[in-house]
């Protein structure tokens, strides 16, 4: 079993340096960009990184652009720095903690209130942790799945009335290649059998990011007739504040990596402005993207039966209906 999973991850790597080499080659896909000056656009994690890009990208369309940090004052930072490359006056930073339930709420429930339509949500932020003892959120969920996943589920959920209200309007989620190694058992989310996760560290990581390619397949099937597309994407192997949690020569590792084969922040938000923007994927809600393309070993490896089982065991995790 444990040399299929490498065989898997080595067939990955190199469909992954393949890709990598098209882009180099053919350059920046197309986008044939929808005009958006005057939407409303939310970025989760915007204060660095890919989110403090997309949000500076959005910023120079003319979008009003809530930035949705869990830092507050590192988001006032970030907004400062965007608008003296944008001179925007539509920059906003709002708290959100994705690890407390209660501050999506609050966060929803005033966002709901201050802006009727949203036309873009980009659920970027996310945690990445290389400990062998599982954290836990403030709800006592496993770390990466309530940040990556829950929060975001819940976030979405409760703004969908505003976004549905903005229509035609997307829903972009931030997922990984990662995805491909993830083991998730639906009767086990929380990975509360695993006491140590030793060499297989990754596997929380990993299962969140296919819970978010999940929720956004669930979510096109639900939204489907509504004009509210869904997208979940990979953005490549990008530099980013995700990796801060690594141990120094995890560290070390993913900075080779990234100095061999990986992205700048800002060839990553490629596909973020491309699931965002294009019209050439306008009506393709459910697919899985990278590289500003079809991420097809990804999306074949997607079951209908089981987005809709995680959805309704999310429901129930974050009490959606109470």
């Amino acid at each position: 079993m444990a040399k299929t999973k490498y065989l898997e991850l080595f067939l990955f790597i190199l469909e992954y340096l393949y890709e990598r080499l098209l882009r180099l080659i053919r350059g920046v896909e197309s986008m044939d960009e929808e005009y958006v000056e005057g939407k409303v656009v939310i970025v989760t994690g915007a204060n660095s990184g890919l989110g403090k890009v997309a949000a500076l990208e959005f910023a120079r369309r003319g979008c009003t652009v809530i930035m949705a940090c869990r830092n507050v004052q590192q988001g006032q930072i970030a907004l400062d720095e965007i608008k003296k490359k944008t001179n925007s006056e539509t920059l906003l930073v709002r708290e959100l903690d994705l690890a407390d339930l209660s501050s999506v709420r609050k966060f929803a429930t005033s966002i709901r209130q201050e802006f009727p339509v949203i036309h873009i949500l980009v659920n970027n932020a996310g945690v990445y942790s290389d400990a062998d003892q599982l954290l836990q959120t403030k709800d006592g969920f496993e770390m990466h799945m309530g940040v990556n996943h829950l929060g975001h589920f819940l976030l979405t959920n409760m703004l969908i009335d505003n976004i549905k209200r903005a229509a035609p309007s997307r829903i972009v989620n931030v997922s990984s290649t990662n995805q491909l190694i993830a083991d998730l058992d639906l009767d086990d989310i929380m990975l509360r059998k695993a006491t140590s996760l030793g060499f297989q560290n990754s596997l929380p990581y990993n299962n969140s990011k296919l819970a978010n390619s999940l929720f956004s397949l669930e979510l096109s099937r639900r939204l489907y007739g509504s004009e509210v597309t869904s997208y979940a994407l990979c953005p490549g192997l990008v530099q980013t504040e995700v990796f801060r949690n690594f141990s120094p020569f995890r560290k070390f590792y993913t900075k080779m990596n990234i100095l061999l084969f990986g992205l700048t922040a800002e060839q990553g938000c490629e596909t973020i402005m491309y699931c965002s923007l294009s019209k050439k994927c306008a009506h393709e809600s459910g697919r899985i993207y990278r590289f500003s393309r079809h991420f097809n070993s990804a999306m074949k490896r997607l079951e209908p039966k089981m987005a809709s089982r995680l959805w309704e065991i999310s429901e129930e995790l974050v009490q959606l209906k109470q």
